[in-house]
């Protein structure tokens, strides 16, 4: 685990050549696509898998982060956190 963690650091320092103009307009238009998802109904929403909540979430990020990681891992801990037994 611990070098998957290394290799995604060494590869989000890599990328992080993109130019910040490059990174913004990217998650600018993520950001278009999570205000057409946050039109969607509930039900709809639910059956992607995704809560109106984490949308929410991920449109206060700031521009200069990765949206689209960020929804990953997002979604890596909410799995993570449906497969821990209740105590």
């Amino acid at each position: 685990m611990r070098d998957y963690v290394l290799d995604q650091a060494e590869f989000r320092q890599k990328t992080g050549g993109l130019s910040g103009l490059t990174r913004r307009l990217k998650n600018w238009r993520a950001r278009r696509a999570i205000k057409q998802l946050q039109a969607i109904d509930e039900a709809a929403l639910l059956t992607l898998g995704i809560t109106r909540e984490s949308l929410h979430q991920l449109a206060q990020r700031p521009l200069s982060l990765d949206l689209d990681w960020e929804a990953e891992r997002a979604a890596r801990l909410n799995s993570v956190d449906t497969l821990r037994p209740n105590s």
